[in-house]
């Protein structure tokens, strides 16, 4: 109870400080912003019909991907029209700080240590971006709420036993996918990766043993085949037809120019023509993923990307290379976070480097918080005293950690 209450009380300071940082810059409005104000208002004005938001908006902008979050920005509006832009930016301040609290509580179930547990604090805090859309009027950290607690809840249902527990966890996780679909597309991988780790979660403790190994192994497979069959259709699937040809154009036509990064041409590659071409372009887009400077970006803001982010991905190389080792230094519940936030990580990066990647890398935001989870876990192996965790597995996992 002490422990959960650290967290609680870390998650609030976390809370205050992206409360005092809104204070500080205002709400922030962007198109992206006022394509919201506008599907709120019609919401309200329809009675917050569905039918209202989609016969006041145009097709193409898919609005059934953004209803989730339109109709947050309608209930705000309707509640406080004066003040519905801050409204938004409190709630995106106090979602991020809900969503370190989650990763706070995670971290410490799989370690059993207030180390990692700080990690997490301090990174959430420092992290700037993340931060930095708090006070925007735009569904990021609200999504990034709802996208992490869909992976919580998949990681504790993985580290179930078989049986009720475990399958009110993938159910739970799988009604939240679902809501995250007419919240943001990335909703369709959250959908995915429910089904994905519902089959591939271990099916009692001697499975238990080669389960990592093999769920890491079937995550990079079926990556892999989505990449060959992807570029494949972007390659020779014109004379598709509808729905599908329609949609392929489209995508089609946002890679056609060899553009990485959108909006950011020093990023782009020749535009492809073949299928190996393709590939080359979403390899280049996967990696560009994780790069965290660019040019447009102040001195400021590289500088601080690079005090983050460079001991971020140390860490998490470093977790990752005990979560498959002989002899780690890791529970068996802190292994398991680490291969599942790596596979939950590779697959939203996947899912941008097949459909777009942001001049912002806006996009990232809903694998931060796997990705600080790895770090927090590689600090446990970075400053863990005592012998190697033994390869064995109870209902309190071995090195002090529990299964989560």
């Amino acid at each position: 109870m002490r422990r959960a209450r650290l967290e609680l009380a870390l998650a609030l300071v976390l809370a205050a400080l992206f409360g005092a940082y809104v204070a500080w810059t205002g709400p922030v409005m962007t198109s992206d912003s006022a394509w919201y104000a506008n599907a709120g208002r019609a919401l309200v004005r329809g009675g917050f019909r569905p039918r209202a938001l989609l016969d006041n908006v145009p097709e193409t902008s898919l609005p059934v991907f953004y209803m989730g979050f339109s109709y947050l920005v309608a209930a705000a509006q309707f509640l406080f029209p004066a003040h519905w832009m801050p409204a938004i930016a409190v709630v995106n301040a106090v979602s991020l700080a809900a969503t370190a609290y989650l990763a706070m509580r995670l971290v410490r179930r799989a370690t059993a240590s207030t180390l990692p547990v700080l990690v997490v604090f301090v990174l959430f805090a420092v992290m700037q971006d993340q931060f930095q859309w708090v006070p925007y009027v735009l569904s990021d950290s609200t999504f990034e709420l709802l996208a992490f607690g869909v992976f919580a809840l998949t990681v504790h249902g993985y580290a179930a036993a078989e049986g009720a527990r475990r399958y009110a966890c993938f159910g739970a996780a799988g009604a939240g996918a679902v809501a995250a679909v007419f919240c943001r597309p990335p909703g369709l991988v959250l959908c995915a990766w429910v089904l994905f780790v519902l089959a591939a979660a271990p099916r009692g403790e001697r499975a238990r043993g080669a389960g990592l190994r093999r769920i890491a192994i079937g995550g990079v497979v079926l990556c892999g085949v989505a990449l060959l069959a992807y570029a494949y259709l972007m390659a020779h699937g014109s004379g598709l037809g509808a729905p599908l040809g329609p949609a392929v154009e489209t995508v089609r036509a946002g890679m056609a120019g060899g553009g990485v990064v959108d909006s950011r041409p020093e990023t782009s590659i020749p535009p492809p023509r073949d299928a190996l071409d393709f590939m080359a372009l979403i390899a280049w887009r996967l990696v560009y993923f994780f790069v965290f400077w660019a040019r447009g970006f102040s001195t400021a803001h590289n500088a601080v990307n690079t005090v983050v982010f460079v001991p971020v991905y140390l860490l998490t190389a470093l977790a990752l290379r005990h979560a498959f080792s002989a002899r780690s230094r890791l529970p068996r519940a802190a292994r398991d976070v680490a291969v599942l936030a790596a596979l939950y990580v590779g697959a939203v990066a996947l899912f941008q480097a097949l459909t777009l990647l942001d001049y912002d890398w806006r996009y990232r935001l809903p694998a931060a918080p796997a990705l600080i989870v790895l770090a927090a876990v590689g600090s446990q192996v970075l400053f863990r005293p005592g012998p190697s965790a033994p390869r064995t597995a109870s209902a309190a996992a071995p090195g002090g950690g529990r299964a989560v």
